[in-house]
């Protein structure tokens, strides 16, 4: 007989508690494993080089953007700034903290042909002792009225009897080239009271997929005289050059008295800009508009040079 086969049992009770002890240490059973950290990868004083690099969206060429930037804590609140721009490199470095997230804000604010829309975009270094990021903004334009006519007779009449409902086409374009205008406003100023016009509206979107809300008109615009009245919309997006002549396609509301010879409807578009609150410390003093609540004034010019003026009139 063989002896080995009466090996007593604790024997065997042992082995296999050793076996359990081994695979549970080696993760093969139990909780899950803990994978190994490399406290290498993270510097040792917790700081990044942030590299921030601005080129031109729409050129021809790489061409880089004197960007000034505004780096706020993920939380909203004020990190750090850059408002003289980067310099004719496209290039600056911040020094920010690792595996933080920060909310950016880089704009240029010269004048047209060569200011820039402001862009918001975030940034996260991870461990990484030094980090770049490459963003692209686009060059400002103005947007440009180019006409208004009846869509059906394609001239500059519109035929309305009382209680009517007219559509009337404002064709208009970011008038510079490889460049783009940041929500624009519509502003039509249109003359006679609510019995001859009773009101315009904006009901699709227009010939690019633009979309239009109704908004309060900028205090700085005026209408034409007392007997005039503004009605202002605002794209939902951007308008860029390269989309070309865009279509806005409006409806007049007839009055119950009805039009006559002298009504008649004028339209320009108001720019959109980047504005700051005094003392601004968080990200919420940073706005975009029509107008600058502070100073009641943007940063571009409209439509070309105040009213770049394309009218409409009315037949009775």
């Amino acid at each position: 007989m063989n002896k080995l086969g009466k090996a007593n049992p604790v024997i065997w009770i042992v082995v296999i508690l050793l076996g359990v002890y081994f695979a549970y240490s080696a993760g093969y059973i139990g909780g899950p494993s803990v994978p190994d950290v490399d406290d290498d990868n993270v510097p040792s004083d917790l700081q990044c080089s942030l590299i921030l690099k601005f080129k031109d969206a729409l050129a021809t060429t790489d061409t880089n953007v004197n960007a000034s930037y505004i780096i706020f804590n993920g939380d909203g609140t004020f990190y750090d700034e850059l408002l003289t721009g980067v310099g004719t490199d496209g290039k600056d470095t911040a020094t920010v903290r690792v595996n933080t997230d920060y909310d950016i804000w880089a704009f240029n604010q010269g004048v047209q042909s060569i200011g820039f829309l402001a862009k918001e975009f975030s940034v996260n270094c991870g461990n990484d002792p030094k980090h770049t990021v490459t963003t692209k903004l686009v060059k400002r334009s103005t947007a440009h009225v180019l006409g208004l006519d009846d869509p059906v007779d394609l001239d500059q009449n519109i035929t309305g009897a009382a209680g009517a409902t007219e559509e009337f086409r404002v064709k208009w374009n970011a008038n510079v080239s490889n460049a783009g205008v940041k929500d624009p406003y519509l502003v039509i100023d249109a003359n006679g009271t609510s019995t001859v016009l009773e009101d315009l509206v904006i009901a699709k979107a227009d010939s690019a997929g633009g979309k239009w809300s109704e908004v309060t008109c900028p205090g700085r615009i005026n209408p034409f005289d007392s007997e005039h009245k503004l009605y202002c919309w605002k794209r939902d997006k951007q308008a860029l050059s390269t989309e070309g002549v865009i279509i806005t396609y409006v409806s007049a509301l007839i009055g119950s008295a009805g039009p006559d010879d002298d009504s008649w409807m004028r339209a320009t578009m108001a720019d959109t800009a980047i504005w700051f609150e005094p003392g601004y410390d968080n990200i919420n003093g940073v706005n975009f508009g029509a107008e600058n609540d502070q100073e009641s004034d943007v940063g571009a010019v409209d439509g070309g040079g105040g009213f770049s003026i394309s009218y409409i009139g009315f037949n009775d």
